[in-house]
């Protein structure tokens, strides 16, 4: 599905900021909602302890002005819902503001009739927090819930002071209980704009954070993702492995695309040396069938070949023993006998191609092999005007060989040199060891090997030596003996600009001596 490792990276770090938006607007809500009740409980805390310090000394002063003035401050009050003054008895002393100016008016009179007041019992046995507070004499603060909303409520005990005597005896120390109830209205409506805000702008924050993740997660993720997987169905459906991903960035995206393209270019090496070999071992199969099938025939040609030119040559010894040294045919017998050795060489070739004798392995120093072959051309290669130069490796690690064969090998491929400089020139001998092996060059300056040949010359009986010369079998011969010691022969070449062969053979490790 398109876009599922997005969808996937963005479901999983959206529930995560989701929750934790969630989390983090909760708490803060709930710190901002227990400061503002706290605030709020403060202030009604505030507002019950003034109104029962006024009460006290209203009632100490007897005072009507300040009990009138107190009465109307207590009506600007928005929050004071209830205002009950209660006896020991649980009889309602006064409950509202027109009894409380009543009470003010009357509290300069030197008689003061309280049945004026039509007392209310509002403290029956069932109102057991009145009786704490009364029984304990503690305050009591409790939360309650009204049409309103909620209600703060606080029960003072209203103590029995020396300078109450003059109105009551000393026979308790409670002598009643102040009910004050405060409106949290203010505090609900904070309440409510702190969790509308939080879940509103949880909302808009994750919505936000989300949609810029979601575009991060597109452009530093999932876009150069694409990229490489773009890349990858080209390939498939293509031979082209250069494609390369544009894409440069230091994060961990950056480094797979980056090991992306480094592998892109390795597997077009690869596949390039892939098709190489490829090309060369079917080349060698088709080699080796060309081998088999020359080599059957070789000896069959050989042997129905040997026993007529035998009895030629036989005869021409005869007719040379019985000339005389002035016979007019005499250098016509030379000549006869000349090519019958040509032909005998020839067939010799031909018996070695098509039954080999196997190789004799021992450790050898392959400069020990080139030094040989070198004495015995040398003589020829300086009479043909050729300059014979050796850079031969000192301490050069063995290998698994059969000096004779590899001997054959290089006078071949010197001779081809020579005769491909008629004119002189140079042959550059090299060895080297790379890595595990040991390589053997023939570099000439000779007119080289026209390109449509270069694929060819391991073929039997192929020649470019015409009628000079050359049976064709000798670089075939070569290129079977290093398969036989599991190396591998090249050639470069480029006409009127010399040749070189290179033989690599497996070096020998300390271990397999």
């Amino acid at each position: 599905m398109k876009n599922r490792l997005e969808r996937k990276i963005l479901g999983i770090t959206g529930f995560v900021i989701v929750i934790s938006f969630i989390a983090a607007f909760t708490m803060n809500a709930l710190v901002e909602i227990n400061s503002l009740e706290t605030e709020g409980i403060e202030k009604s805390r505030l507002i019950g302890e003034t109104i029962q310090k006024s009460i006290y000394t209203i009632m100490l002063t007897g005072n009507g002005d300040i009990a009138s003035q107190w009465s109307n401050d207590l009506r600007g009050i928005n929050n004071l819902k209830e205002l009950y003054v209660i006896r020991r008895d649980g009889m309602l002393a006064f409950r509202d503001m027109d009894t409380l100016n009543m009470v003010n008016q009357r509290l300069g009179e030197e008689h003061f009739h309280r049945d004026e007041l039509k007392p209310i019992r509002i403290m029956d046995e069932d109102d057991k927090r009145l009786q704490k507070v009364l029984n304990e004499q503690k305050e009591m603060n409790y939360m309650d819930k009204g049409k309103e909303g909620n209600i703060f409520v606080q029960i003072k005990p209203i103590f029995n002071g020396i300078k109450c005597n003059r109105c009551h005896t000393k026979e308790h120390d409670v002598l009643g209980m102040l009910k004050i109830s405060t409106t949290m209205g203010e505090i609900d409506r904070g309440v409510k704009s702190i969790i509308t805000f939080s879940v509103v702008g949880g909302l808009l924050s994750v919505s936000v954070v989300i949609g810029f993740l979601w575009i991060l997660i597109r452009i530093f993720v999932t876009k150069p993702i694409h990229h490489v997987a773009g890349a990858i169905n080209d390939i498939i459906g293509s031979k082209d492995l250069v494609r390369v991903v544009a894409y440069k960035s230091r994060d961990e995206i950056g480094t797979l695309v980056h090991g992306f393209n480094i592998m892109l270019k390795r597997l077009n090496g690869l596949y390039t040396t892939l098709e190489e070999k490829v090309e060369e071992r079917t080349r060698q199969l088709i080699q080796a069938e060309k081998i088999a099938s020359v080599g059957q025939l070789a000896t069959g040609l050989v042997h129905e070949i040997r026993n007529p030119l035998n009895s030629v040559k036989f005869a021409l010894q005869i007719m040379e023993k019985e000339s005389t040294a002035n016979s007019a045919y005499k250098g016509d017998i030379l000549a006869i006998s000349g090519e019958i050795q040509r032909i005998e060489n020839l067939l010799n070739n031909l018996l070695r191609f098509a039954r080999p004798h196997p190789p004799q392995f021992s450790i050898i120093d392959i400069n020990e092999v080139v030094d040989r072959a070198l004495v015995l051309v040398r003589k020829k290669a300086e009479n043909a005007g050729i300059q014979v130069i050796t850079n031969l490796k000192h301490q050069l690690p063995k290998i698994k060989a059969d000096p004779d064969l590899m001997q054959q090998i290089f006078l071949n491929i010197i001779l081809n040199a020579i005769h491909a400089m008629p004119d002189g020139g140079s042959l550059t001998v090299a060895t080297k060891d790379v890595h595990d092996n040991v390589e053997v060059s023939f570099s000439d300056t000779g007119h080289g090997i026209p390109s449509e040949y270069i694929n060819k010359i391991f073929d039997p009986f192929f020649t470019t030596k015409g009628s000079s010369g050359g049976s064709g079998l000798g670089l075939s011969i070569s290129y079977r003996i290093v398969e036989e010691h599991k190396g591998e022969i090249f050639v470069e070449s480029k006409e009127g600009g010399g040749t070189s062969f290179t033989i690599k053979l497996d070096a020998v490790m300390e271990g397999e001596r």
